[in-house]
């Protein structure tokens, strides 16, 4: 049975993406845990980027939305 879902073959760009996003956002939790600013904010801003591309790749509209909403508070914070 089929719940709307559409399986997106993955290529090795993609992978690469999604793996680049993960580690992006771990390091950024880390740099905030140590205080390391502006970095930080830099860092969760360029994973939750990556996480919307691999949104859009899947189709997953709640993970795009939840990583764009991120940005838009990173980027508030960043710019003030």
């Amino acid at each position: 049975m089929s719940h709307g879902a559409t399986a997106v073959k993955e290529t090795p760009l993609f992978t690469i993406v999604n793996w680049l996003a993960v580690v992006t956002v771990i390091a950024a939790a880390a740099l905030t845990s140590f205080d390391i600013t502006p970095y930080n904010q830099i860092c969760f801003f360029t994973g939750n980027t990556l996480w919307m591309i691999m949104a859009v790749r899947w189709k997953q509209w709640s993970l795009f939305t939840v990583n764009f909403i991120m940005n838009v508070f990173y980027l508030y914070g960043f710019l003030s």
